[in-house]
């Protein structure tokens, strides 16, 4: 999750992608379908898209499940562009060795 948070803020997209699983698709609020591909350059977009980006990570907490573990925290984003912070939930699975996030979204 700090590695996460760390390739965010340093704009390094490929290390920010790998965080994720290959079939990693994003949340969309209206549910349709896309690719990881699309995915992928979507955020490549709004990530190289902005000059300054920090992301912080506060309050982590883990919760294992079984394969997964269940991550919980506030982040504070901010950039040349929007500012916010918001609880959230990281979903992990083990692949080959790493965590890399399954799935992502607001936590209460």
């Amino acid at each position: 999750v700090l590695a996460w948070a760390k390739a965010w803020s340093d704009r390094d997209v490929n290390a920010y992608l790998a965080t994720y699983t290959p079939d990693f698709t994003g949340y969309r609020s209206d549910k349709s379908a896309r690719s990881h591909s699309a995915w992928a350059q979507e955020r490549r977009e709004r990530i190289e898209g902005r000059q300054h980006i920090a992301v912080d990570v506060k309050d982590l907490k883990l919760q294992p499940q079984g394969t997964s573990m269940t991550v919980t925290f506030e982040q504070l984003y901010s950039s040349d562009g929007p500012t916010n912070r918001m609880r959230k939930r990281l979903v992990l699975v083990a692949v080959n060795g790493q965590w890399l996030i399954q799935s992502e979204g607001s936590a209460p």
